[in-house]
């Protein structure tokens, strides 16, 4: 995985989900959820890193907040029919601790890189946050 930073859209990964997303999209958004909360082993960095960006585009959806998404993306996006319903902000929260759990190949992947690990999981608890009090 190439990142050129710990935020949830700075990775190679996440900028080719948005493109899969605009193309095919909510069902993109439950269907990496689903992935990433159905995994039973351990949890590849490509999934993981598509749950994260699934689950900041729900959150997105709720708060109305589109700052933390590419500037490119965020017209077509934000015209997207994504209907938030409980499930899915359940689901979404389901996959942050799925991903964030010990076999987890994108917690991994961030915990040896060091520093970046705190601030990766920071980037990932705030899309948490807003999940759960918005």
């Amino acid at each position: 995985m190439a990142a050129w930073g710990t935020g949830v859209f700075e990775n190679d990964e996440a900028t080719r989900y948005l493109a899969e997303v605009l193309n095919d999209g909510p069902v993109a958004v439950w269907e990496a959820l689903e992935i990433a909360v159905d995994e039973d082993d351990f949890l590849e960095v490509p999934e993981g890193m598509r749950a994260v960006a699934a689950a900041e585009l729900v959150a997105v959806y709720v708060t109305g907040d589109w700052s933390r998404v590419p500037m490119e993306r965020r017209a077509a996006l934000s015209s997207l029919p994504l209907q938030v319903s409980d499930d899915l902000r359940s689901l979404a929260l389901d996959a942050l601790e799925r991903v964030t759990a010990a076999n987890s190949d994108v917690r991994d992947l961030w915990a040896a890189e060091g520093d970046d690990f705190g601030a990766w999981l920071a980037d990932v608890e705030d899309v948490r946050r807003r999940l759960r009090h918005s």
